[in-house]
C-alpha cells in the first residue's frame, strides 16, 4: 500500500487530524499520532478506543498487553494480524491513559468514518464501549452497554458495513479476581470466534 492512492488518502486524514485545533491538548500530552495499520479490504477492521503508553511510544496500535491478547484472538481463528486493519477512534494517547471524553470521540468521528471508507471496511469489530459509541454516533444514537451488546451485529450504522460489538482486550486487565479475568477472557474468545465465523 506504500505510495498508493489509498496510502495518500490515509496520509491526508492524518495531516488533517494533526492540524485540527480540537486536539491541541491531546497532542501536547502525547508523543505522536498513532495511525491505523493493515491492508485495504481486510477481513475486518479492529477498532479500539485510543493509544495507550506502549502504542504512543511505538507509533503502532494495539501493541502492549491488549495487543498480545488481540494477537492470541486472531491466532485462535487461524488468521494473522496482516488479515486485519487495526486502528483506534482517537489517534493520540489521552493523558494518564484515561478514557477519551465524549467530545474527543465526536471530534474524531468524521476522521474515523473517512478512514473506514478509504480501507473499504465491510466489517468493523468495535472493541469496547468507546469504539461502539463512536460508531453509533454516526446515526446520532446512544450505544448500548457492552454487557448487553457483545457478540451482536449492527448493519444500520454505516452504509455497506456491519458493526460487531465485543469487549476491549484491556478489559481483562481490570479484573483482579483470577476467576473473573478468566471468565471475561472466555467471553472475549467466544465473541471473536463467533464474529469471525459469521464474517468468513
Amino acid at each position: 500500500m506504500k505510495n498508493s492512492p489509498t496510502r495518500r488518502k490515509l496520509e491526508h486524514i492524518r495531516t488533517e487530524y494533526e492540524h485540527d485545533p480540537n486536539f491541541a491538548l491531546l497532542r501536547r500530552g502525547a508523543l505522536q499520532y498513532v495511525p491505523g495499520e493493515g491492508p485495504t479490504k481486510p477481513v475486518a477492521v479492529i477498532l479500539g478506543e485510543a493509544p495507550g503508553r506502549n502504542e504512543d511510544e511505538s507509533g503502532r496500535p494495539f501493541v502492549g498487553v491488549a495487543g498480545q491478547i488481540l494477537d492470541d484472538l486472531i491466532d485462535g481463528v487461524g488468521l494473522t494480524r496482516g488479515d486485519f486493519y487495526v486502528t483506534n477512534v482517537v489517534k493520540y494517547r489521552p493523558n494518564k491513559n484515561r478514557t477519551p471524553t465524549t467530545q474527543e470521540v465526536r471530534w474524531s468521528h468524521k476522521y474515523l468514518v473517512e478512514e473506514l471508507g478509504v480501507v473499504s471496511a465491510t466489517n468493523v469489530i468495535a472493541m469496547g464501549k468507546v469504539a461502539l459509541e463512536a460508531l453509533f454516533w454516526t446515526k446520532g444514537l446512544p450505544s448500548p452497554p457492552i454487557g448487553q451488546s457483545h457478540g451482536y451485529s449492527y448493519d444500520h450504522l454505516i452504509e455497506d458495513t456491519v458493526v460487531w460489538s465485543t469487549y476491549h482486550p484491556a478489559a481483562t486487565s481490570y479484573k483482579f479476581d483470577p476467576q473473573e479475568k478468566a471468565e471475561l477472557l472466555e467471553v472475549l474468545v467466544d465473541d471473536f470466534q463467533y464474529i469471525i465465523g459469521k464474517i468468513l
